[in-house]
């Protein structure tokens, strides 16, 4: 990775393995953890922008949290239930509803993102490299919950993932 490409190009290229997909999905789903939160400790490791202080962690994380509370999760509801109330939609195709909110969401995740990069480029200082498993658990202190053993695992066998 040059360290010039950008958090959306990496998070798009790295998330495209299926492995990280699976697990960042099974993070999600099991853990209520945010993939873009995954992602962004992945890509700070590996363009070697440093790691930065606990109150900007602090901060990332609630401001994630609260777009993801507030805009992804409903937009992701809707997709789901769309999935599991077919009859309700048996007049037009709920395939194309579906694939509609699909990419409002994919909108919603790309501005978090953006988001996300500016927030660290507007803060970081060149530091000496971190490993992605250490930028990972600065991501996890910052959480305002634990997560389970198992989960902490699977966060860590991210960094552990060619990228």
């Amino acid at each position: 990775m040059s360290e010039r490409q950008s958090f959306w190009d990496f998070a798009c290229e790295v998330y495209d393995n299926p492995s990280v997909q699976k697990v960042c999905l099974e993070l999600q789903n099991e853990e209520s953890l945010d993939v873009n939160c995954l992602l962004f400790c992945l890509w700070i490791a590996a363009s070697g922008r440093g790691i930065c202080e606990d109150r900007f962690w602090a901060d990332l994380v609630s401001k994630c949290d609260l777009w993801q509370k507030e805009i992804l999760a409903p937009l992701r509801a809707v997709r789901d239930s769309l999935r599991s109330k077919s009859f309700l939609t048996q007049d037009f195709s709920s395939s194309e509803l579906r694939t509609g909110i699909l990419e409002k969401e994919l909108v919603a995740e790309k501005h978090q993102i953006l988001w996300m990069e500016s927030q660290h480029s507007a803060e970081i200082e060149k530091h000496e490299a971190f490993t992605a498993e250490e930028c990972l658990q600065a991501y996890l202190d910052a959480l305002p919950f634990r997560i389970t053993a198992a989960g902490r695992k699977k966060v860590l066998s991210l960094s552990t993932i060619g990228f």
